[in-house]
């Protein structure tokens, strides 16, 4: 019994304790962060139509999955750069394996490394176009790049 009691003013002044630490944290600071205003997420403005460019890939990848992927970028830095700083084209790699990631394998019906573009208006998804030519063209850099850069091309003028 005695320990029981011992136990809960223990617990009691630990949670008083921690309740004065976050009250004293949060008023006792000298710091200029009332002067700092967040953005709101309204206030960051999405064009209307946005080109989402996905080099999707497993954990492990062989010579040709690396190029895809250094090609992919090289043309997006190089050919998309103005739009990328804008948002009106995103680019990233996923690993399909990752939990979070795997419903992309069945959204865009993956059965390898893909390089897959997806038309948004208005952040809704209306089309996706899978660039299958990536893995017959990752020999020939300057077909590869030409390939991507029209068929992103298209995209981005709503030609998809």
């Amino acid at each position: 019994m005695n320990a029981k009691k011992i136990l809960t003013v223990v617990l009691l002044i630990f949670v008083a304790g921690s309740l004065g630490y976050l009250l004293v944290g949060k008023t006792g600071r000298s710091t200029n962060e009332e002067s700092i205003t967040p953005i709101a997420a309204e206030e960051i403005e999405l064009p209307d139509h946005q080109v989402k460019a996905y080099y999707f890939h497993w954990t492990a990848r062989c010579k040709t999955c690396l190029k895809i992927e250094k090609y992919t970028k090289e043309v997006f830095d190089s050919n998309f750069a103005e739009f990328l700083t804008s948002g009106e084209i995103t680019w990233q790699a996923v690993n399909v394996e990752e939990p979070a990631n795997e419903h992309f394998v069945k959204d865009y019906k993956l059965t390898s490394s893909s390089l897959v573009l997806v038309n948004m208006y208005n952040e809704k998804q209306t089309e996706w176009k899978n660039l299958k030519r990536v893995w017959k063209l990752a020999g020939d850099k300057a077909a590869f790049i030409t390939y991507v850069r029209d068929e992103t091309r298209d995209y981005l003028q709503g030609e998809g």
